[in-house]
């Protein structure tokens, strides 16, 4: 009679572990299950390996598709042990296993379906995997057509997906962004901004630290600036779903570079300063989703050019200016500067708060 070791191990969010060992007697070669019931960060997943089923994969080997659609069969097994073993693969081998998955989600109900929804919660989950994004679009999907208590189950998993990769995507952010400001100024006024999304010449990263944006929807405003901005930034920015003010500053983009703005969040307020665009990106204006304010500052946007926007936008405020900014605040008819803002011209000419000033290009 064979003797094995089956181990219980409490895995916890915060990486803490406990383990007991527990000796049994059992016939048969001995193979690994694992149970990994989805839950929300602060929740316990408890996995196990024992001995169950057969036929297991060699780990690291692609299965194939009829060992995948066996395993989805399996799920529904009277056996609680082959269920265990089938869901154990389909963790192993999450990626593949995906496509399938998402066909067979369809017609699943019970405990097959919520297994198969634990499986692509996992993806969702790791930072690693390439199919992370067609996962939560699934969950995504599935969550706004199912109904019944099929459907508040689906629900309550997108929300708790939801909140804690939007974590995580918040925690990258300011990890890889340092210099944060809290107050910008903004249509001729410094705006203090609470969490806002500030990515500056002092940003770490690229595109593809962003790519987790779509989760956030505490971010309303969201200022790029510099050469650090790419049309992959900007594309990253947008899908902020509850963007209402974004500020493009001194950055490198084209007139074919902001055009995806056009299926972007609908927005409040929409400010372009510096950017080397010119009267070509008049005729686009319209389609841009802006609905109080459109300020063009400093570009290369000619006077008949500024016109013919005017007319074209009737129905929003638009400002459209090609001077210079200079970055200091003071009071109506006064030439006392109250504020320097930080990074703005007037501070890099070494401009301090209470300097009076005297000329202006060499004019007093």
């Amino acid at each position: 009679m064979n003797r094995s070791t089956r181990r219980f191990r409490t895995c916890r969010a915060n990486g803490s572990s406990r383990s007991r060992l527990k000796v049994g007697k059992v016939a048969g070669a001995a193979l690994t299950l694992a149970i990994c019931a989805f839950a929300p960060p602060s929740a316990t997943c408890i996995a196990q390996s024992g001995v169950a089923g057969q036929g297991a994969s060699v780990s690291g080997d692609e299965p194939t598709e009829a060992q995948i659609l066996r395993w989805i069969e399996q799920l529904d097994d009277k056996s609680y042990g082959k269920r265990e073993w089938a869901s154990d693969q389909l963790h192993r081998h999450a990626d593949a296993a995906f496509p399938i998955l998402e066909k067979s989600m369809e017609s699943a109900e019970g405990e097959a379906f919520t297994r198969m929804l634990q499986v692509v919660c996992d993806l969702i989950r790791s930072p690693n995997s390439p199919r992370k994004t067609q996962a939560a679009a699934l969950i995504k999907k599935i969550a706004s057509q199912a109904t019944g208590n099929k459907g508040l189950q689906v629900a309550r998993i997108h929300e708790a997906v939801r909140l804690q990769i939007s974590q995580r995507a918040w925690d990258r952010i300011q990890r890889l962004t340092p210099e944060t400001r809290m107050s910008f100024p903004s249509l001729s006024r410094l705006l203090q901004v609470a969490d806002p999304l500030d990515l500056n010449e002092g940003f770490q990263g690229t595109a593809e630290d962003l790519q987790e944006l779509d989760h956030i929807d505490w971010i309303r405003f969201a200022r790029l600036e510099g050469s650090k901005i790419t049309p992959e930034v900007l594309k990253a920015v947008l899908k902020l779903p509850n963007l209402n003010h974004l500020q493009i500053v001194d950055a490198k983009l084209t007139t074919e570079d902001l055009l995806v703005i056009k299926d972007g969040p609908e927005l409040d307020i929409l400010e372009l300063s510096y950017v080397p665009v010119g009267d070509e990106l008049i005729p686009h204006l319209q389609e841009f989703p802006v609905t109080q304010t459109l300020w063009i500052f400093g570009t290369n946007m000619t006077l008949d050019g500024g016109k013919q926007a005017l007319a074209q936008l009737s129905d929003i405020e638009l400002f459209v200016s090609r001077g210079a900014y200079l970055g200091v605040q003071s009071q109506a008819n006064s030439l006392v500067v109250d504020r320097v803002i930080e990074n703005s011209a007037a501070a890099k000419a070494g401009i301090r708060y209470r300097d009076q000033i005297l000329k202006v290009n060499n004019t007093e």
